[in-house]
């Protein structure tokens, strides 16, 4: 049972997440074949993972994994 007055820690919201998530990427807008392509780029160590999403997806499908 918590006291009263207690204070709890709460998870950070989605948009929290997003937002922190976002802030750490690198952002990359390149042009090729007449479409802009952008990809994200979170750290410079170790080995690269590259995740591919569908035509109209984009990062956030991948938040899951990333955190």
């Amino acid at each position: 049972m918590k006291a009263v007055g207690a204070v709890t820690s709460a998870a950070p919201s989605v948009h929290e997440t997003i937002a922190r998530l976002d802030a750490l990427a690198q952002r990359h807008d390149v042009a090729y074949q007449g479409h802009s392509v952008c990809w994200r780029r979170w750290g410079d160590d170790g080995l690269p993972l590259v995740l591919i999403h569908g035509r109209h997806g984009n990062w956030m499908h991948w938040i899951r994994n990333i955190v």
